[in-house]
């Protein structure tokens, strides 16, 4: 037979495993979720009621979700007495509660926060990969994703890849068309302006030396 502590340990080892935690929060037909308690052993009974009433009295306590209980028979006792048999949550936020963990509370509404300001095809590899978003913080996240989104605007199974792979990384990926006009001309490749080469053949055809400069091939002009 199970605690309710133990099955809250279990619940969250379920929410540290990415697969299960994607499932979980972006299907609806995981829910409900049955988690079974088990009962207690004849010999338990018999040698121990006290454990067995105490156990009894923790299921009772529980009030998230639904403890549902069942007639059990023992030899050793007179009359069939109510055991809970498994504990049922309804959905999400009562699996969030069920685990009574404040840092899971807390990624919780990080996630739902990102997901509803982001396109949802990146859902799942936002709920998954969360350690990336606890690292790089929602606004972050978010910027990444619209970023993402206008670099790859087509849907195709090339362009989610490059997706993921942008979303992976710790910074978002530079806009190409930003600061296109303020991006300086490289001397000497302007359409208007002349060789080094061709510079000394015009000095040429006027008549200068080659390497004299402006005050020499003036000079040969009117000689």
């Amino acid at each position: 037979m199970r605690t309710p502590d133990a099955l809250r340990d279990k619940l969250r080892g379920q929410w540290r495993n990415g697969g299960t935690r994607r499932r979980r929060l972006l299907r609806k037909d995981q829910w409900p979720l049955t988690l079974p308690i088990g009962k207690p052993a004849p010999a338990l009974v018999a040698g121990d009621i006290a454990a067995v009433r105490a156990h009894i009295e923790r299921w009772r306590g529980v009030k998230i979700g639904e403890v549902r209980w069942e007639a059990v028979s023992y030899q050793s006792l007179a009359a069939a007495v109510e055991l809970p048999v498994s504990w049922v949550l309804h959905s999400l936020e009562q699996w969030v509660e069920a685990m009574a963990d404040a840092d899971i509370r807390r990624e919780y509404r990080l996630l739902f926060s990102v997901i509803a300001a982001v396109d949802p095809q990146f859902h799942p590899l936002i709920v998954q990969q969360r350690q990336q978003l606890l690292a790089r913080g929602a606004e972050e996240t978010i910027r990444v994703c619209v970023v993402a989104d206008r670099l790859t605007p087509a849907a195709g199974p090339i362009d989610r890849r490059l997706r993921q792979q942008i979303l992976r990384t710790q910074s978002p990926p530079p806009d190409p068309t930003a600061g296109a006009a303020l991006r300086p001309r490289r001397r000497g490749t302007g359409a208007g302006r002349l060789s080094r080469g061709a510079r000394r053949g015009r000095a040429l055809a006027a008549g200068g030396a080659p390497g004299a400069g402006p005050v020499a091939v003036r000079a040969a002009a009117t000689a």
